[in-house]
């Protein structure tokens, strides 16, 4: 039994939360921005505690 060396993918993670902030930011009202940037890093720093992936 050997340990497992292969380091994970991050770009897949990494380019799922680019691509999800961007459609958000440039269609969400102006009047929820604010409401929207909040849950959003509420989500990032859930899935940075628990180290889980978010799926919305």
């Amino acid at each position: 039994m050997g340990a497992n060396n292969k380091r994970p993918n991050t770009f897949i993670e990494y380019y799922m939360w680019r691509n999800r902030l961007h459609f958000f930011m440039k269609y969400t009202p102006k009047d929820q921005l604010e409401q929207m940037s909040v849950n959003t890093l509420e989500m990032i720093f859930d899935a940075m505690l628990n180290g889980t992936n978010v799926k919305a």
